[in-house]
């Protein structure tokens, strides 16, 4: 029985079909994978949205009416500072003290009230906060980047029975803030969230 071997068409063939199947498989596999990376990156950025919105609550809901000193001045009758954006990212700017900053068996050298201020810097909503309430001109204050890749930051308040995008009260709070978060992974993201709406009049009085 004679046996006929392959031919050198039909190996190069097989083998041209055999790279093929494997380019195939490489080219799924790799598209497999980057959308993993993609997917676990858009899972790891959502997971720090929901964080930065849960510390914006935290803040606004926690927001006193304690007044503030620079340089041992008088106190400010300002007690909820807010800016309108400037600038490439046209992003507002408040700033405010908050109370609630647990300080365990006051086992830490500092009190439990904390100025706080968010602002855009670089593309980063950034959370800033000071140590003490009453500051001295050169501290600088603790930076923290909540979200990146920021293209804006907007906020408006809820005053008596409607939404005014400027705030110039002097002493009391709004009755709640809303914040607008545009982002280029999620783009514009918009939370409401309450606040006390005090006056200093009704605070009692805080060291």
């Amino acid at each position: 029985m004679n046996q006929r071997g392959f031919s050198l068409l039909e190996i190069l063939v097989a083998v041209a079909i055999f790279s093929i199947i494997g380019i195939a498989s490489y080219g799924t596999l790799t598209t497999v994978q980057k959308a993993d990376v993609r997917s676990q990156q858009y899972a790891d950025d959502f997971e720090r949205l929901q964080r930065a919105l849960w510390v914006m609550e935290r803040d606004f809901m926690q927001a006193t009416v304690r007044q503030v000193r620079i340089d041992g001045d008088a106190p400010s009758t300002v007690l909820f500072a807010h800016t309108r954006g400037r600038g490439e990212t046209d992003s507002d700017t408040v700033a405010f003290t908050r109370a609630g900053w647990l300080n365990p068996f006051n086992q830490l050298p500092r009190g439990e009230v904390q100025g706080v201020v968010y602002r855009v810097e670089e593309n980063q909503l950034q959370r800033l906060h000071t140590l003490y309430p009453d500051q001295a001109t050169g501290i600088e204050p603790h930076t923290r980047v909540l979200i990146e890749d920021i293209e804006s930051f907007k906020v408006r308040l809820y005053v008596g029975d409607s939404w005014v995008e400027n705030w110039n009260k002097e002493r009391a709070l709004p009755k709640a803030v809303e914040v607008t978060v545009t982002s280029k992974a999620f783009g514009a993201i918009r939370r409401v969230f309450l606040m006390t709406g005090a006056k200093l009049e009704q605070a009692p009085t805080t060291t």
